[in-house]
């Protein structure tokens, strides 16, 4: 009886590969499928949203930035007081609870989201509080305001991208290296981060606040006449959430985009910058 060959790396990957054929890219790679350049459909994200969870808007108008302090900062604690402090009391002090951050300050809005480790270990969003044209000082005010009540405060991560690695880094310095996480968005990063995420939405391991704002963060597109250099695609700010020509979608920032040919093909994160990339 004659001894069968151990097969080499290659030969085993490329098995591999070969068992799941054309859906190899999407579900080995986290490439979106060539038909829609959707990594997680609406629908998904749909059914794993909660209509008790709220969403929570404040937005000042630019000259709001110009008042003094004292007035800001009255007028920012009022806020975090009528709106956010009953969202707080309510939340249940035997469990964990977590938070994400993304940064806007004018162009884009800032979210943060936190999250509740609940018995069964879904993750489930109270709420979300969504920030449009708030000044730095406010944004961090709102930020100690939420994570100083959050029951049993695990840790947060927080975009560290641009402007806003400041709120991440005072966050850091207020509450500790070891709970506060400053994520740069990177191409590595999504690949290691995007296998799970999908998978807590298809198992139902997450819910988030029902909102067609909050739908539409997880759907990704396709530009594929993008040209990039870099492991980023960059567009102007201005364009974010903007019908492209011709009724067109315009891609934004978070989304990932499918790039062909060169050296740049890919499935790049779009981060920020000038150049815009619009999407069929």
């Amino acid at each position: 009886m004659g001894v069968q060959p151990v097969p080499t790396k290659e030969e085993w990957r490329q098995k591999i590969i070969d068992f799941y054929g054309a859906d190899a890219d999407e579900e080995l790679f986290c490439i979106p499928s060539e038909g829609s350049g959707t990594y997680l459909s609406s629908a998904l994200i749909e059914a794993r949203m909660d209509a008790s969870s709220p969403v929570v808007r404040w937005e000042r108008p630019t000259s709001f930035a110009e008042l003094p302090d004292h007035i800001r900062e009255a007028e920012c604690r009022d806020f975090c007081e009528r709106e956010l402090g009953p969202l707080l009391r309510a939340l249940d002090p035997k469990l964990r609870h977590f938070l994400g951050e993304d940064f806007g300050r004018s162009g884009d809005l800032t979210v943060m989201m936190p999250f509740a480790i609940e018995q069964n270990l879904t993750r489930r969003a109270p709420f979300t509080v969504e920030l449009r044209n708030i000044p730095f000082q406010q944004q961090e005010q709102i930020l100690y305001f939420i994570c100083d009540r959050l029951p049993r405060f695990g840790a947060g991560a927080f975009d560290a991208r641009g402007n806003g690695h400041y709120l991440a880094e005072r966050a850091m310095q207020r509450y500790g290296s070891e709970r506060i996480f400053q994520v740069m968005l990177t191409a590595e990063w999504y690949r290691e981060n995007m296998p799970p995420y999908k998978a807590a939405f298809e198992d139902g391991g997450i819910l988030l606040s029902k909102d067609a704002d909050t739908q539409a963060v997880g759907v990704t597109v396709t530009a594929p006449l993008a040209t990039v250099t870099a492991d980023k695609v960059v567009i102007d700010s201005a364009d974010i959430n903007l019908g492209g020509e011709g009724g067109a979608q315009v891609a934004r920032i978070g989304d990932m985009v499918a790039v062909s040919g060169g050296s740049s093909a890919g499935n790049w994160p779009i981060i920020s910058g000038s150049d815009k990339v619009r999407a069929s």
